[in-house]
């Protein structure tokens, strides 16, 4: 019996491990895979693999369209011009929601204005979907930075984060007006900021620094003139 015991202990043993090498070797291949490709960075791969990424799984609360094509179901032609907002955190969400509130009911902000906000940790794969799916464009923006939302495209964990949001909406609409938004001070603690203020600068040719605000918001005179900014920035007016 103990023989028996020690043949099965050795025979599943030499299967695991047999396994456990297979799995690193297979790891190791998809991780020098995504290092490098056509000399692109982590960073822009990311951003080409939403950019390709349909977002159909996420549909399935909806029956209304062809999951071969986008959805026309929602967003087409409500309003002439739409503004997002997106932050995991809906305490902010709700700040930036009173500040336009405040903005209609003074007229600073007209009928032709529709808003969204996304909120929650999976905000920016739901943004991303509704432009994807739904053909939502949006004119202006206040985008957080950082977020914990993951998405998993073709064997790769994407972290997303603002710039590949503004870079999902910038391929759809070149005049959109925005700002980013975060609640640190950007520095070495943020991981890739570096790579994610290079790759803005590529795709944008500016500095990402003169598109940031603090999501503390400590002069809420100032958010007030930013929104008024981007809504009138988009209508070709000035303040």
């Amino acid at each position: 019996m103990i023989k028996k015991i020690k043949k099965f202990l050795y025979e599943f043993n030499s299967k695991f491990n047999s396994k456990l090498k297979f799995s690193k070797k297979r790891n190791n291949v998809n991780e020098n895979f995504w290092k490098n490709n056509n000399n692109e960075d982590e960073f822009e791969i990311d951003s080409k693999l939403l950019d390709t990424y349909d977002f159909k799984n996420l549909c399935s609360q909806c029956n209304s369209c062809n999951s071969n094509n986008n959805c026309n179901s929602y967003y087409k032609n409500i309003k002439k011009y739409n503004f997002i907002v997106i932050d995991d955190n809906y305490g902010v969400i709700e700040s930036i929601k009173d500040i336009i509130e405040d903005l209609k009911s003074r007229k600073i902000i007209s009928k032709d204005w529709g808003f969204q906000y996304y909120y929650t940790k999976l905000a920016p794969i739901y943004l991303l979907k509704d432009i994807k799916r739904k053909n939502y464009i949006p004119d202006a923006g206040l985008i957080d930075i950082t977020y914990g939302s993951i998405i998993r495209i073709n064997d790769k964990n994407i972290k997303i984060n603002g710039v590949h949001i503004f870079d999902f909406i910038l391929k759809i609409n070149s005049d959109f007006k925005f700002y980013f938004y975060t609640g640190n001070t950007l520095n070495s603690y943020v991981k890739n900021i570096n790579k994610m203020m290079n790759y803005f600068k590529k795709i944008y040719k500016k500095d990402m620094n003169n598109y940031i605000l603090t999501k503390n918001f400590q002069d809420e005179k100032e958010i007030y003139n930013i929104i008024e900014k981007l809504i009138k920035d988009v209508e070709g007016k000035k303040l």
